[in-house]
């Protein structure tokens, strides 16, 4: 028995199995290499993001490393644990359920409101400085999101900008490999260095992002170029 017990790994501490889950059948939301479900964990309510199947598991194993390391703020997504890299695809990630959405179901939500319940709700300039000083500081770790949008920025229960799936680019950029439909509309986000295929992910790069999540965010949650397609813009 000691000899089968020395060559089991332990497994980290934000391992979480799928038996630890009580996952609702249909997401919630779902996008080009993942699909994200609600579910319970121990009683509480949470996200949970199942990548798709070819997600290489270098890039997994990774990003899970990279969002266990960073600190707890409240205008980060809560890293609360992920699936075992050791198992089979597919690999999930798990963290706190945002009754509110996003930040562009938001922005069109208090569009529709009146102008005393507007107020109420936080200012564009507080908004937008949440968001810049979390992404100093993701910076300052060397860690650049490389995807930023107004649909990656959830909303807390006291309406603070909460910035998720950073570094999840990668893992895109290596599905679409084995993929052949392409990613449309994401051209919005992307520095021109990028688009031109001249330069590689940098912290201007989610610097250009962040210029796009500005305009998004004073209109209202209106995509930037509402009605272009990819190539006119």
């Amino acid at each position: 028995m000691s000899g089968i017990s020395s060559g089991i790994k332990s497994l980290p501490a934000w391992t979480i199995t799928k038996w630890d889950l009580d996952k609702e059948e249909r997401p919630f939301a779902s996008g080009f290499f993942s699909s994200v479900y609600k579910g319970v964990l121990r009683g509480r309510e949470v996200a949970i993001k199942i990548l798709d199947p070819k997600t290489p598991w270098i890039l997994f194993q990774r990003q899970s490393a990279i969002w266990a390391s960073l600190e707890p703020h409240p205008n980060i997504l809560l890293f609360l644990g992920v699936s075992s890299a050791t198992g089979n695809p597919p690999w999930f990630l798990v963290s706190p359920y945002m009754k509110n959405g996003n930040l562009v179901d938001f922005l069109k939500a208090k569009s529709s409101l009146g102008h005393q319940e507007r107020y109420k709700n936080p200012s564009a300039l507080r908004m937008l400085h949440e968001i810049a000083t979390r992404m100093v500081y993701l910076h300052d770790k060397q860690v650049l999101h490389g995807d930023l949008r107004a649909n990656d920025i959830l909303i807390d229960d006291e309406l603070r900008c909460v910035i998720s799936d950073f570094g999840q680019s990668q893992l895109r950029g290596e599905i679409s490999k084995l993929n052949p439909l392409p990613i449309c509309g994401m051209l919005r986000w992307q520095a021109p260095e990028i688009i031109n295929g001249e330069g590689t992910l940098t912290p201007q790069v989610d610097v250009y992002a962040f210029a796009i999540v500005c305009m998004e965010l004073l209109g209202n949650g209106q995509q930037p170029w509402l009605g272009k397609d990819d190539d006119t813009v």
